[in-house]
């Protein structure tokens, strides 16, 4: 099993959402956000995959998505709910048409600065297989959504938006218009 350093995103978008662009690296720029149930969509990740041989194939077992962001809530009483804000994340793996499994945690975001992982590197966001291809620059996609917020906080403000992938490599025999693929088989 092999993972990919993180990726950034390299487009963002998303109605009330301010200075959405601000998500693409760590670096105390925030894109900020008050409205309850609003969503920002990131994409354009380029994953940096290890070489391997052309009659193998590779198969993601793993995608971990992690938010740097903090809120305006109540230091004292973090990390709690009513306290603070909460965000979900969704991952697409087709361009941003279909969105699978959203993921949120019972951690709510105060206000220090911190990363926030969902998913994980085994967790296949509820598709049976994910190869290379489902995360390409042009298919994977990541949608962050408000879902909770305190009524005395004003906003939450998000600095970072990452995502990396754990693989297996698979060789694969051409049968034809068909392919046989035997697991664990890593070429070096």
């Amino acid at each position: 099993m092999g993972t990919t350093p993180y990726a950034n995103p390299t487009s963002a978008s998303g109605a009330n959402w301010n200075n959405p662009t601000n998500v693409y690296t760590s670096n105390n720029s925030y894109s900020d956000c008050n409205t309850l149930n609003a969503q920002l969509v990131c994409g354009g990740f380029s994953f940096i995959w290890s070489v391997m041989s052309a009659d193998v194939k590779r198969k993601v077992i793993g995608v971990e998505v992690s938010i740097e962001a903090r809120s305006d809530g109540v230091l004292g009483l973090c990390p709690t709910r009513g306290s603070n804000h909460k965000l979900g994340v969704e991952c697409s793996f087709d361009g941003g048409s279909t969105w699978e499994s959203p993921q949120d945690t019972s951690i709510y975001y105060c206000p220090s600065e911190y990363y926030r992982t969902f998913g994980g590197l085994t967790y296949m966001w509820s598709r049976i297989i994910l190869f290379e291809d489902d995360l390409s620059s042009t298919n994977f996609k990541v949608r962050v959504e408000l879902l909770e917020k305190n009524k005395s906080a004003n906003k939450i403000y998000v600095d970072h938006v990452r995502a990396r992938c754990a693989d297996a490599f698979y060789r694969h025999v051409s049968l034809g218009t068909r392919y046989a693929y035997y697991d664990d088989i890593r070429v070096i």
